[in-house]
């Protein structure tokens, strides 16, 4: 008895087999919820199933998620660099107001005036401006935490390190997990961005370009298909950046 009433108590951990059957539970009631809904513009489960036969057959629906899935790892690649450099950076005087850095798209679209690196410069700076606050904050920020990295950096004075050589230890080396977790929250808001950045610059497709030819044409059932795609694929990124930073910070 105690073992069912553990589910409902607050900050009590359950079993991992317990935790999967309240998950198996959860999706069951949505998917019944669903097949029943009485609002007859909300595709049923079977449709967008169907749906999304149609478009991996005939729209090529892996192949639009993998040109966002490279184009949000571009961006990445770009952007989580740019902004730990700019976090970093505000250890430094002279640099410091480099961290509060954000993304400006307007003046991108009348340099760039469309295509890839529109849709890149777009993701990146929309990346940089919140990875950057991000970063900057929880890396040094709060009272606690400048206690604990000025006695760290102390620490390492100790130890014959030089300014440099102390930032980077404690600061890149030391707190790597959080930069990684900040990294899967940002990718998180970069992969609901990209649909939106693809719908409004369209050339090299993309899965929100899809997105935007089937809303167009008021097919719910492939639209709902597509955004649970996008879903689904989002969520996977996120796993392996999860299992990624279990690998490289295994004191987790």
């Amino acid at each position: 008895m105690r073992e069912y009433l553990a589910v409902f108590t607050p900050n009590r951990a359950v079993p991992q087999r317990t935790a999967v059957a309240i998950t198996v539970l959860w999706a069951a009631l949505v998917l019944v919820m669903w097949s029943s809904s009485p609002y007859a513009v909300l595709p049923r489960p079977l449709g967008v199933l169907e749906a999304f036969g149609r478009l991996w057959m005939t729209q090529d629906l892996l192949g639009e998620l993998w040109t966002s899935f490279m184009l949000t790892l571009q961006c990445v690649a770009i952007a989580f660099p740019l902004s730990f450099v700019l976090a970093c950076s505000a250890r430094i005087p002279f640099f410091k107001p480099l961290a509060g850095l954000v993304g400006v798209t307007i003046i991108f679209t009348v340099i760039l005036h469309g295509g890839h690196w529109l849709k890149v410069a777009l993701i990146v700076f929309g990346m940089v401006g919140f990875m950057t606050k991000s970063l900057t904050r929880d890396l040094a920020d709060g009272e606690d935490k400048q206690k604990e990295l000025a006695e760290q950096l102390d620490y390492a004075r100790t130890l014959r390190m030089n300014e440099w050589h102390a930032v980077f230890e404690i600061i890149v080396i030391g707190r790597r997990h959080i930069a990684l977790g900040i990294l899967q929250e940002t990718i998180a808001i970069a992969w609901v961005m990209l649909t939106m950045v693809e719908k409004m610059v369209r050339s090299g497709g993309g899965i929100g370009t899809l997105l935007a030819s089937q809303e167009k044409a008021g097919h719910y059932d492939e639209l709902l298909a597509i955004q649970l795609s996008v879903y689904a694929c989002g969520a996977f990124i996120s796993y392996l950046i999860g299992v990624f930073t279990l690998l490289v910070c295994p004191y987790l």
